[in-house]
């Protein structure tokens, strides 16, 4: 839960996309905290499954990014 906190924190508003993220924090840090109330692992597992997909999304793009500055580069 801290750990979503701070990720709505540390969101930059200049940014539209900021709001979006926003929400699924929002929603990612409700259903923790309904996973605890009702000692659910089911939310526990739809939750870790949210943020492994934004994970791999962000991994993604770095590499892309990281490919694109290499070629810039060259």
């Amino acid at each position: 839960e801290a750990i979503l906190e701070e990720f709505m924190a540390t969101l930059n508003y200049k940014y539209a996309v900021a709001n979006d993220f926003k929400n699924v924090y929002e929603y990612l840090h409700e259903r923790l905290v309904a996973a605890n109330l009702k000692k659910d692992p089911e939310i526990l597992n739809e939750v870790l499954e949210h943020l492994r997909e934004m994970r791999d999304t962000w991994k993604e793009v770095m590499r892309t990014v990281n490919a694109q500055k290499s070629a810039v580069s060259q």
